[in-house]
């Protein structure tokens, strides 16, 4: 006997495939987000690392930018010392300057030339004399020109003295200007994650039947209320579109601002990483510098040692009077001038004017140059006074003693 279904079965066929539709599309929505999440996770876990990253760089180049500070701090101290000990050595090394001026006006003075005033102001000498002729007086600019010591002859005038029989009919007088020099004197590569691609080759055969499928499926036969019955192709498709709809959303939403996030992170990172090179490189000179400032400052107290504490004034014009007496000198006055401050000592002005002859006054001066404390010597003008051979000096010398802190 022939049996007859009349339960719905068809309806709760095609229920049971809407449902079974609806739960993969729900997979497939909870995958698609947890994709995003865990992406956004990954991300978060990546920002976090990299902010820790350019942090401890920053703390790096804090502490690089402090050794930076103190090398410029150095350097600073550095260039005063070295101002400092160029004027104590130049104070030093100027000593002889003068003797060198007196001997070198002998050596370059032309055979029948004789100086009647003689004057240093600065470094500009300017001589009065008299000469036998005006060959004489070329002679002697050729013989300035070539000295060491002494530079740019200027004549000021030269004038016929035929009534100075003493010096040949052709005498001339002239006034004459030249400078004294010193020859000693100078003057990152990123790695990148490789996306494995799927393979296919197993999914060939049911991607046949899906396209036969989707050949011989018209849109028109989709029912809302039958997805369960819907071929398997459009169900994938469908399921694909949510997936990328739902990735695509999420990306857009919560992934994008991450990922910027993390790319400016990176780009920190890449600049405090120059950053961090260009300081390092600096603050490697920091030991050297302090062993130089160390080796700088004894140097420096060395030389300050040599410009007393007071300018010892008593003692000083005993060793001036001596050295004038020692070479046969007559000495006119000793006129102590207003000390002069700098930055870290004082000069005392002595103008002193003796009388005598120009060999005994060039081995004075050599003398007081030659003091045991530092005592210069500048302008100076000679003169003669009743007999040629009798000369007059009034000179300016210096003696030096260095402030105490405090003063």
């Amino acid at each position: 006997m022939a049996r007859i279904n009349l339960l719905p079965w068809r309806e709760w066929e095609r229920e049971r495939k809407r449902k079974e539709f609806l739960g993969n599309l729900a997979g497939v929505l909870v995958a698609a987000v947890a994709i995003v999440l865990l992406f956004g996770w990954y991300l978060d876990g990546r920002i976090e690392n990299q902010e820790d990253r350019n942090a401890f760089l920053e703390r790096e180049i804090a502490v690089l930018d402090e050794k930076i500070s103190e090398i410029q701090a150095l350097q600073k101290k550095r260039e005063e010392l070295l101002a400092r000990m160029r004027v104590i050595q130049e104070l030093q090394g100027n000593r002889p300057v003068i003797v060198r001026v007196f001997d070198e006006l002998v050596r370059t003075l032309a055979k029948g030339v004789h100086f009647r005033e003689l004057k240093m102001q600065g470094t500009t000498l300017s001589v009065a004399g008299v000469a036998e002729s005006n060959n004489r007086i070329s002679s002697l600019m050729r013989n300035l020109d070539n000295s060491d010591w002494f530079a740019s002859p200027n004549l000021k005038t030269i004038k016929e003295d035929p009534e100075n029989s003493d010096y040949g009919s052709q005498a001339s007088t002239f006034n004459l200007t030249f400078v004294q020099t010193n020859p000693n004197l100078t003057e990152n590569g990123e790695d990148q994650a490789a996306a494995a691609r799927p393979t296919r080759e197993d999914a060939d055969m049911a991607m046949k039947d899906s396209l036969e499928q989707l050949q011989n499926f018209d849109l028109a036969d989709l029912d809302l209320n039958n997805i369960g019955s819907w071929p398997g192709a459009v169900k994938a498709i469908v399921m694909a579109l949510v997936f990328l709809l739902v990735l695509g959303g999420g990306y857009y939403v919560y992934i994008t601002d991450k990922q910027t996030t993390l790319e400016r992170a990176e780009r920190q990172e890449d600049e405090l990483r120059r950053d961090f090179e260009e300081k390092s490189f600096k603050a490697a000179n920091l030991d050297a510098y302090r062993a130089q400032m160390t080796e700088m400052e004894t140097t420096f107290e060395s030389l300050l040692r040599q410009l007393p504490s007071d300018t010892e004034v008593p003692g000083l014009i005993e060793d001036i009077t001596r050295t004038a007496l020692d070479n046969e000198l007559k000495i006119e006055s000793i006129d102590l001038m207003d000390e002069v401050r700098t930055e870290f000592y004082v000069e005392l002005p002595i103008e002193i004017v003796v009388e005598g002859n120009y060999h005994k006054i060039g081995s004075f001066v050599s003398g007081v140059a030659n003091l045991s404390r530092i005592v210069t010597l500048h302008d100076f003008e000679i003169v003669p006074q009743q007999s040629p051979l009798n000369l007059r000096m009034s000179i300016l010398a210096k003696t030096y003693r260095y402030l105490e802190e405090g003063e």
